[in-house]
């Protein structure tokens, strides 16, 4: 996404994390302190964001252009692109280095409005029209992350003695899975969206039903239900006595990608969702045949438009940047958790690229 020069006078070339070359914006107004604005330049930014490297890069402006770190006022900017696929403005943030780590402070409207209808930037002023563009869309669409549980293939399996067990002895291993990961992450006492995303589903259950019909010709009319795709979100929602429409998604090596954005486009009707995606590891009888190895894996998210708590994470995902990141879902799902993992502050939003 291209940033608008209207938020910067200059690019700002720094050292990020492990001295990769970075890029940001610059802007400097001289207020009764000196402001200090940097912008982060998504596709014109090579290295580390601005938040990552945090009061390194306030450090780095203050040496090149002979500052006091502690004489200036830090502002962290997340600039409006200008997409028609947008809910929410772009964003402020005052910094403030106390401490160990930073924190961070939004600044609204009124602050934004005196801090630039009477500065004078150093360099050329452009402050009315940022000003006007706070007014306006951001380039991506924007959610919150509020909680996240990833399960990876060597890890023990989640704790399930919270189903009872005349239920838990029919479940599959994935639907126990899938199950756990749940309990780590729903809104508790109340309903929830869902979207479920899976390349194969259930594929041992529905493997066994195959066999069966090969040698008996007849199905199960129990175990044909338990292996179709939608048998794992139904036996959650049923445990959960959630009444909420749930969806089951299949996408190839894409499915990791189609099923965030199934969830994050229900958010312009649903005030949050809850989205899991899973897999088993490959049944022996398709080793044979398979010339990639799938992992059991399952991450969750719960996601909304507002922001649950002060520990959510905002995420930006815009639609016409998308990358060539070869990968299963297992690998998609492990570099998003890894993505969420690595944001440094719950306040200032990263931005996710999508598969081609």
């Amino acid at each position: 996404m291209k940033v608008p020069q209207k938020y910067y006078d200059e690019i700002f070339h720094f050292k990020g994390q492990w001295d990769v070359p970075s890029s940001c914006g610059l802007k400097i107004v001289n207020k009764d302190k000196i402001v200090v604005i940097v912008t982060e330049l998504y596709q014109d930014n090579p290295g580390a964001s601005i938040t990552d490297t945090g009061k390194n890069l306030a450090q780095q402006v203050c040496n090149e252009k002979g500052f006091d770190i502690n004489e200036i006022v830090y502002i962290e900017c997340n600039p409006d692109t200008n997409s028609k696929l947008s809910f929410y403005n772009e964003e402020f943030f005052l910094v403030t280095f106390t401490g160990s780590k930073p924190t961070y402070r939004q600044l609204n409207a009124k602050e934004l409005k005196k801090l630039f209808s009477t500065s004078t930037a150093i360099c050329s002023s452009t402050g009315d029209s940022i000003l006007k563009s706070h007014e306006s869309r951001c380039n991506a669409i924007k959610f919150y992350v509020n909680r996240y549980h990833f399960f990876a293939p060597n890890d023990e399996m989640p704790d399930t003695s919270f189903i009872p067990a005349m239920q838990r002895r029919k479940m599959s291993r994935l639907t126990r899975l899938v199950i756990g990961i749940a309990e780590e992450i729903i809104p508790k006492d109340r309903e929830f969206p869902l979207v479920y995303a899976s390349r194969f589903g259930d594929w041992g259950q529905t493997l066994e039903q195959v066999l069966r019909y090969s040698k008996e010709k007849e199905i199960s009319p129990t175990g044909f239900g338990f292996s179709v795709h939608n048998a794992v979100p139904a036996q959650l929602s049923i445990l959960k006595k959630n009444h909420s429409a749930y969806t089951a998604i299949s996408s190839s090596a894409h499915t990791f990608d189609a099923g965030l954005v199934e969830s994050v486009t229900m958010l312009s009707e649903q005030e949050d969702v809850v989205y899991i995606c899973a897999g088993e590891e490959t049944p022996e009888t398709y080793r044979v045949v398979l010339t990639e190895e799938f992992q059991r894996f399952a991450i969750g998210l719960w996601i909304s438009r507002e922001r649950a708590d002060e520990t959510a994470i905002p995420v930006y995902i815009d639609f016409s940047e998308k990358n060539d990141v070869q990968g299963n879902d297992f690998s998609r799902s492990q570099d998003f958790f890894h993505f969420l993992s690595s944001m440094t502050s719950p306040y200032i939003g990263h931005q996710y690229i999508l598969r081609k």
